[in-house]
């Protein structure tokens, strides 16, 4: 019997085969970025290849019919992952396009993409995008172009017919976008959103009162982002009981009372990780302000009303210029421990240059959770004392073991100042020993289980 019929027979052998013919991502399927690849597979007599400039084309020598695409559709079949790519210097003439939907009599170019990342720079192939839509794609990514999203673009109202299994939903705006060209993409979005019933993840630019609404009614939707979102209290009353599968929360906005008004209207919903990220606008200098939060009592409210938190961020995703003092301190942060024991990633920016403050403060007497918080990160919050101050954030956050700072945007942001890295790399140090010699002791019997701080 030759070898290989043996190895056929093995357990193991036909055990991993089965499993390969069960996964949905076998190896013969791949992502394609940009149809240059593909279109290559058409026959040589159709098309030829160009180069301007820095950049490769292929163009059509002559018309399509349906024969031509056999080979192409083969591997098209194949293909799980599509991004239209409008950076790669290899490209496809946008005659090709036509010509392919002609060919096709409009069916889908690609019936078994999974995920369709859709990235342009002038639209152009934009009214083209329908024939890359197909009934198994349960992820999308649309970044429009600057000039925004055409009022006559109406993939967005038939993607429920397009894309039954829709599941992954993502749209951001290029950054100079016109205020304009905006406004008509959140009316297009939220004008369709309400037939989008089977997604899970869903992230938008900003939505209309009656859209958030029909969101807050999707019945699988787990994850939601929304940004530059404005919201008053009226409005988010009308959101109470909504959004009865959410976990996670990522609101992107220029002041915290929108996001305070917004989670705490989800006293429903399963949510275990909040993001609120202030951000504003590009200074005329090119470089990014934080914005901190501005009173310990919005500290308080997020603690006190999410007990199941696990993953909180509470500042921007970039770092101050310096010289912007945060009102906020280590002793703001006691309710952390205090209500959210399950909170095992905590992202803020704050004073921790106030030691005196926490001195005189009676924390040993405030009864505390034994707190899981893990991490911490801190961004360029500015500190003095690193060995005093670990005594005490060891004393509030006893699980601590990393601790990150602003050196992480050092080389997507060259001007930002991270010279308190030191000093809380240090913190970082003594915690973690603090961690280990208060585990020693525990073992042994020397102290009690951690009851309080201090």
């Amino acid at each position: 019997m030759p070898l290989t019929s043996k190895l056929l027979r093995t357990p193991q052998i036909i055990k991993l085969i089965c499993e390969h013919l069960a996964s949905e991502k076998p190896t013969l399927s791949f992502e394609l970025n940009g149809l240059y690849p593909l279109v290559k597979c058409l026959p040589s007599s159709v098309w030829e290849e160009m180069k301007r400039k820095e950049k490769r084309y292929v163009v059509l020598r002559q018309p399509l019919v349906s024969t031509d695409c056999s080979r192409f559709m083969l591997y098209a079949r194949r293909v799980k992952h599509f991004n239209t790519d409008p950076e790669s210097r290899k490209q496809v003439q946008i005659n090709i396009y036509r010509a392919l939907q002609f060919a096709m009599h409009g069916r889908n170019l690609l019936p078994n993409v999974r995920k369709l990342t859709w990235n342009e720079s002038h639209n152009v192939i934009l009214p083209f995008s329908s024939m890359f839509l197909g009934p198994r794609l349960t992820q999308m990514e649309f970044t429009p172009s600057q000039k925004g999203i055409p009022l006559e673009f109406s993939v967005f109202s038939a993607l429920h017919e397009y894309c039954p299994s829709l599941e992954n939903f993502r749209i951001t705006f290029s950054f100079g976008m016109s205020t304009n060209s905006e406004s008509k993409a959140v009316t297009l979005i939220s004008n369709s959103i309400h037939n989008w019933r089977n997604i899970k993840t869903l992230e938008v630019p900003n939505l209309s009162y009656s859209a958030l609404l029909k969101v807050a009614q999707l019945p699988y939707l787990e994850e939601f982002k929304i940004c530059n979102c404005k919201f008053d209290a009226a409005g988010s009353q009308m959101l109470k009981g909504g959004f009865p599968m959410l976990e996670v929360l990522k609101i992107h906005g220029s002041s915290t009372s929108d996001g305070i008004a917004f989670f705490k209207v989800m006293d429903n919903s399963p949510l275990c990780r909040l993001e609120i990220v202030l951000s504003h606008k590009r200074t005329s200098s090119a470089l990014w302000r934080q914005i901190y939060f501005s009173n310990s009592a919005e500290i308080e409210e997020i603690a006190t009303s999410w007990s199941n938190v696990r993953f909180l961020w509470l500042h921007s995703r970039v770092v101050s210029q310096g010289g912007v003092a945060s009102p906020i301190t280590l002793l703001d942060l006691l309710p952390f421990a205090e209500y959210c024991p399950e909170l095992t990633c905590l992202v803020i920016a704050f004073d921790a240059t106030y030691l005196p403050e926490i001195k005189r403060q009676n924390i040993s007497g405030r009864k505390l959770n034994k707190s899981g918080l893990e991490e911490l990160s801190v961004g360029n919050s500015p500190i003095k004392n690193p060995a005093e101050f670990a005594v005490a954030l060891s004393g509030v956050f006893s699980s601590l073991k990393e601790i990150s700072t602003a050196e992480e945007f050092k080389t997507a942001y060259p001007a930002t100042e991270t010279k308190y890295s030191n000093a809380w790399k240090e913190v970082e140090k003594l915690v973690k020993l603090f961690a280990a010699v208060r585990d020693e002791a525990l073992r042994n019997g020397h102290i009690v289980a951690y009851e309080t701080a201090g």
